[in-house]
């Protein structure tokens, strides 16, 4: 199936989901395109698990000033480190699945699932469907292959990147 979109949107992360809310202001047609997990990597393995996982231990090294607050027993406090990274995986769970219901779960035919590659200047193939995008494609490339490239527009050469 071939379709004509104002704007292409790779990435379904952090970047890509404030794309596709500025797209939807702007009122233009566009597709999301997302080769990956689904959910940010602040919410997936990023920063959101870290900071619960440091609330943990923070919460448990409080015990070492209890006594001064006529707390007692602190001392025999204890973590069990499989529960608590099971606390945390399940905080973790909640989280995705916020960012998902907020913006990829009811797009319908506006999601793409798979990985784009351009095959002519204006046009982007994800397994056999092929999209006929605007001049402008949000672009962002994912931090393991290279430098990030977050919230920039591609012009009608890929190679040419305008600055938003």
């Amino acid at each position: 199936m071939d379709r004509k979109v104002d704007v292409a949107i790779l990435g379904a992360g952090t970047a890509g989901l404030s794309a596709m809310a500025q797209v939807r202001r702007a009122k233009k047609s566009f597709v999301l395109i997302n080769g990956g997990e689904l959910g940010t990597t602040c919410a997936r393995v990023g920063c959101m698990p870290s900071k619960a996982l440091i609330q943990v231990a923070h919460d448990l090294h409080r015990r070492e000033i209890f006594e001064r607050e006529g707390i007692e027993g602190g001392e025999a406090l204890s973590a069990n480190w499989p529960n608590t990274m099971e606390h945390v995986r399940d905080l973790r769970d909640i989280l995705v699945d916020r960012v998902l219901a907020n913006s990829t779960d009811q797009m319908g035919d506006e999601f793409i699932e798979g990985y784009a590659r351009f095959i002519e200047p204006y046009v982007l193939q994800v397994g056999e469907q092929k999209n006929k995008r605007g001049p402008y494609c949000a672009g962002l490339r994912d931090p393991p292959r290279g430098a990030a490239v977050v919230g920039r527009l591609w012009g009608a050469n890929p190679d040419q990147r305008h600055g938003v």
